[in-house]
């Protein structure tokens, strides 16, 4: 889905090679190799006011191909390309990313209020398999640290810090792309023998500071009970998504 802001107003001489331009893009896009739909353009309202603010100048695009690589291929070649070229002299790219992509189940075909979403998504975290940018396309995800993902909570599919519904509890379902926790967790084996490690790492780092600095029991009480919780949390946390993460991977495509 791509967005555009139209500088001049509907009626003005100067939307005319630009209207024409795009009727030349989408015939273009249904004779390419991989195109499967086309929208046209649309023009709002969309109710969308965190995205656009002039509802009547915003032109929304939208279409649906095969695979990747053929759009890439249309996009950057040909009618497309020149007319990227000329974009500049009639319209404004809307503030923050305006194009979208994402994947769908054959048959379907997406809604603006869909791309809207998925679009809302990308700008609030960053591009994942649920949603990403033409440009930023390169057939994987984006690559965070496993810590991070686990300290954030972050789903495998579409990185919203949906994967814990408790501090060391793997949600069932993802609140955002539906994405089936659950069955991903189901199998993870060991979890008591990592709590029963980090137990036994916690007993000898305790018995070591305390022959080493013979601290009062007040003292090791106040310190030793917050990194007790801290650390079996975070463990517990780790261990988690590295195993869901690992499913997700080896999960049948």
């Amino acid at each position: 889905m791509n967005l555009f802001y139209l500088r001049a107003e509907g009626g003005d001489p100067a939307l005319t090679d630009y209207f024409a331009s795009l009727d030349r893009v989408n015939e273009a896009a249904q004779k390419a190799v991989g195109f499967v739909w086309l929208s046209g353009h649309l023009k709002g309202p969309f109710g969308h006011p965190v995205l656009v603010e002039d509802h009547e100048r915003t032109v929304l695009n939208m279409s649906v191909w095969r695979d990747m690589e053929s759009m890439v291929a249309f996009v950057y070649s040909g009618e497309h390309a020149h007319a990227m070229a000329r974009l500049s002299n009639t319209t404004e790219k809307i503030v923050g990313l305006y194009n979208v992509v994402w994947p769908i189940e054959p048959g379907h075909s997406p809604t603006s209020q869909e791309g809207f979403l998925r679009l809302s998504h990308l700008r609030s975290y960053g591009p994942s398999h649920f949603a990403w940018t033409i440009a930023g396309w390169s057939g994987a995800q984006p690559h965070i640290p496993l810590w991070q993902c686990a300290w954030r909570g972050l789903c495998p599919n579409c990185r919203a810090p949906t994967l814990f519904e408790a501090p060391a509890r793997v949600a069932l379902i993802c609140s955002n792309c539906q994405l089936d926790l659950g069955a991903l967790e189901r199998g993870g084996r060991f979890v008591g023998v990592v709590t029963m490690l980090l137990a036994l790492v916690l007993i000898l780092a305790a018995l070591g500071v305390d022959e080493w600095l013979r601290p009062p029991l007040w003292a090791s009480l106040l310190f030793w009970g917050p990194v007790t919780v801290a650390s079996v949390v975070f463990g517990l946390r780790f261990y988690k998504t590295m195993w869901v993460y690992h499913q997700y991977e080896e999960r049948p495509q």
